[in-house]
């Protein structure tokens, strides 16, 4: 029903590498983004930035460094109502590949 998180701590890269799987995966990984986006918030933490996995690069080799897109790279992208970003600025990766469902269109997956 639910999703599974998996967390890794990198301390000497100061990163946290965060996987969700699940049929609600989108939806968990949005919760768990916002509660680390509010307690950065709440700690005044400015320097500490998102990024998701560039689906194209995973999906060209396994043990690939996948380019990784800034959150920020999707909001521009939706302000701008664009259905993709550009991977390293060559190839073109729709946003519902990398973003759940509710975060492209606006709405919860439970609304009609």
């Amino acid at each position: 029903d639910g999703s599974s998180a998996f967390i890794k701590l990198m301390p000497l890269e100061k990163t946290i590498h965060i996987t969700v799987r699940g049929e609600k995966a989108g939806d968990d990984l949005i919760k768990i983004l916002n509660t680390i986006q509010s307690l950065n918030t709440s700690l005044a933490l400015t320097d500490v930035e998102s990024f998701v996995p560039c689906t194209h690069c995973l999906l060209l080799e396994e043990d690939a460094t996948p380019f990784m897109f800034p959150m920020s790279a999707f909001d521009v992208a939706l302000q701008e109502k664009k259905e993709y970003v550009m991977c390293e600025g060559e190839v073109p990766v729709k946003l519902r590949a990398l973003l759940p469902k509710s975060q492209t269109t606006g709405k919860d997956d439970n609304s009609q």
